[in-house]
């Protein structure tokens, strides 16, 4: 997410970053005070169906987009959060929906940014967004998952018996299809009994909430995030290769690391260790478990807060 960004001059600084927007692959665009659309990167396309020519000088509450909140409210008559930005310098984020230019209804995330001038006025403003399909897909997963008890719930993650039946049934359907391995990692949090012991269960309870919510959001729609058991938690990710995983499993480590708990005038970080592997066709579910736990003992023993692969 775009902080903030800090600008000379009106309309001509704004479009000065528009090399570096335009290759992210987050949907970005930029407004002027009056709202008009100044910058409609790549991505926004591909989310909208709506390209440059198309939004570029027009108002975003003319109604084009036509943002609705998830009460099926018209952001653009009341509620708009890039005004709201403009009048406070206050960055927001929401979960809406965009029309595409096929008239379809598209989920998204969005977050807005406010633009600062040389005299510290807001000039304008930045909305960066993406697909919130997979979230709403997973949501729906869920939903039908708590009538089943296999949710755990004080992450709100899948439990130890969900992780243990979609083990099984990824297995079988691995030995279907060799050709598509998928993956599987371990992670647990370092020195998580000296937490609880030091800032008291009810911190230790919000952590275990904090990275269930982390590693839930780094999964695809697809993926199986669990608690496994205590601060431990196993993720089952379908179709995957050696490079992609270990990419994931780093940009887990990292998210948690940056992650921050505030309570009562404190900031309470954790690290974690991380275990990670993909099924081989020689495989049985208790191998490739044990393969994991013993690559997250490895990471442990390592000095922690590292991720191992094998």
């Amino acid at each position: 997410m775009i902080d903030q960004a800090v600008v000379g001059s009106e309309e001509a600084d704004l479009v000065l970053t528009s090399d570096v927007l335009r290759r992210l692959t987050d949907g970005v665009y930029i407004v002027d005070r009056d709202r008009k659309i100044l910058f409609w990167n790549q991505a926004a396309q591909a989310v909208t169906g709506y390209d440059a020519d198309e939004v570029v000088g027009s108002r975003c509450n003319d109604n084009l987009l036509r943002h609705v909140d998830e009460q099926g409210r018209c952001l653009c008559e009341d509620g708009c959060p890039l005004q709201a930005i403009m009048e406070d310098g206050i960055p927001r984020e929401a979960h809406v929906y965009l029309s595409h230019h096929d008239g379809h209804r598209v989920p998204v995330h969005v977050r807005g940014t406010p633009i600062f001038g040389s005299d510290n006025e807001v000039i304008g403003c930045v909305e960066v967004f993406n697909d919130d399909t997979p979230r709403l897909s997973m949501m729906e997963r869920l939903a039908k998952l708590e009538n089943q008890a296999l949710l755990d719930p004080l992450t709100g993650l899948g439990n130890r018996r969900l992780f243990d039946d979609t083990l099984k049934k990824t297995l079988k359907a691995y030995e279907r299809q060799p050709s598509k391995p998928f993956g599987l990692i371990l992670v647990d949090i370092d020195h998580f009994k000296k937490v609880n012991d030091f800032y008291g269960h009810q911190v230790g309870d919000m952590l275990l909430g904090m990275v269930g919510r982390t590693l839930s959001g780094h999964c695809r729609a697809y993926d199986t995030a669990t608690r496994w058991g205590g601060e431990e938690f196993a993720l089952i990710l379908e179709d995957m290769q050696e490079k992609q995983i270990v990419a994931m499993a780093n940009r887990i480590k990292h998210a948690i690391g940056r992650s921050c708990l505030e309570y009562q005038q404190c900031h309470v970080s954790v690290s974690v260790s991380l275990g990670v592997t993909l099924s081989n066709t020689e495989d049985t579910v208790n191998t490739l478990f044990a393969r994991a736990d013993a690559l997250l003992l490895d990471a442990k023993e390592a000095g922690r807060n590292t991720v191992k692969f094998g």
